[in-house]
């Protein structure tokens, strides 16, 4: 599946689940607990959901604007950000193959890490642990994905020296259960011997 394809499903479930997380905000609904969480009068305020929503809809207005421009159409005022969102996948899917220019990597990445915020406040997907571990390629922490027995690099920009890796789709290196010894090495060892 290419990565636009991939873009627009992850664009149309953002729009099909951007009214679940306007029901994580109503009174009676118990949803999960974060650090980030602010408690209210009656029921806790999910600031993570509020600003997972706010985020959306800023950036869902900037890719529309953007792809309007680009693809010579009139603006429309628009204030519906679920339709937005169906938009932008529409106009995405008619997008040429091969000609990716860099601010479209950069939608389709933003456009990556929202779908998996949703997932993540919807309950649809495990929250990620933080390890205490520092990734080998560039220092940035590493994450811990139990569902899917991974170590990931919370830099999505990671790359490691193989061409044929996963890294290179944009999501960061990341080690399954049987790189960690080889991790656990690479950890270990030292990365300015000293050459004297």
């Amino acid at each position: 599946m290419s990565k636009l394809i991939e873009t627009c499903q992850e664009l149309r479930d953002i729009a099909q689940w951007y009214h679940k997380l306007s029901h994580e905000l109503q009174p009676g609904h118990s949803g999960e607990r974060t650090t980030r969480s602010v408690p209210g009068p009656r029921l806790p305020l999910r600031v993570d959901v509020l600003d997972t929503m706010v985020a959306i809809q800023s950036d869902t207005i900037g890719w529309e604007v953007f792809l309007r421009v680009e693809t010579n159409q009139p603006g429309i005022p628009n204030g519906d950000t679920v339709r937005s969102l169906f938009w932008v996948a529409d106009a995405l899917e008619k997008w040429p193959d091969g000609n990716l220019p860099k601010w479209l990597e950069s939608l389709v990445d933003t456009v990556s890490g929202r779908h998996t915020q949703v997932k993540i406040l919807l309950g649809l997907e495990q929250r990620p642990l933080t390890a205490r571990l520092k990734c080998p390629y560039c220092e940035q922490r590493l994450v811990i994905k139990l569902d899917q027995g991974l170590l990931r690099c919370r830099n999505r920009a990671c790359r490691c020296a193989a061409e044929d890796c996963a890294c290179a789709n944009g999501k960061g290196h990341a080690w399954k259960e049987s790189d960690w010894p080889r991790l656990g090495l690479m950890l270990d060892t030292p990365s300015d011997v000293d050459a004297s």
